[in-house]
């Protein structure tokens, strides 16, 4: 478990918490991020895994762009066998959630999340946005809102499946039409 304190937009203090916990060869590490306010009471938080064959191995804390709170670096790779080639996932704290903003390979480039897989994809759930809201994110100011949106967007996501033909593990098909139409 790491605990990070912090003092947020209106001054007061609060605290991340970050607990993981293995599933084991062939697996994933599960996540979990909260924040709690100065009395530690919940305001939020986030489960995830750090996606299919990948796990965490470090954490580190950067500052944001922002300068209000930092960004957490999970320090991810593989176990044995194959796996993905993600070497950090950048989570940032946007409103009242946690979000993937950057994710790169062993060489500290960008790189792309699996979201055709539901078990592939690693970091936080996307958010439930609309066509509008997804395209507001790429026009704002926040930076760290156009980062979000452009992970999902440069994402490897799943093909457009003939009616009626649905795998439970893959990417669901309203969610394949929503990344295709934001593209556009």
């Amino acid at each position: 478990m790491i605990v990070c304190e912090f003092t947020d937009e209106a001054g007061q203090q609060c605290y991340e918490v970050l607990e993981g916990s293995s599933s084991g060869h062939p697996g994933s590490t599960y996540i979990r991020l909260s924040l709690l306010d100065s009395f530690g009471n919940l305001q939020f938080e986030s489960e995830f895994d750090t996606g299919w064959r990948c796990y965490l191995y470090g954490t580190a804390l950067e500052p944001s762009a922002d300068g209000l709170h930092p960004l957490i670096v999970l320090e991810t790779g593989i176990g044995d066998g194959p796996g993905p080639d993600y070497a950090k996932q950048v989570i940032a704290r946007i409103g009242k959630r946690f979000d993937l903003v950057r994710l790169e390979h062993g060489g500290g480039k960008a790189t792309r999340n699996d979201y055709y897989v539901k078990h592939f994809a690693c970091g936080p759930p996307i958010p439930e946005q609309t066509e509008e809201e997804w395209e507001g994110d790429l026009l704002s100011a926040d930076r760290l809102k156009v980062l979000r949106a452009l992970v999902w967007l440069g994402g490897m996501h799943d093909a457009i499946k003939p009616a009626g033909e649905v795998n439970p593990q893959h990417e669901d098909p309203q969610d394949v039409a929503l990344v295709r139409a934001v593209r556009q």
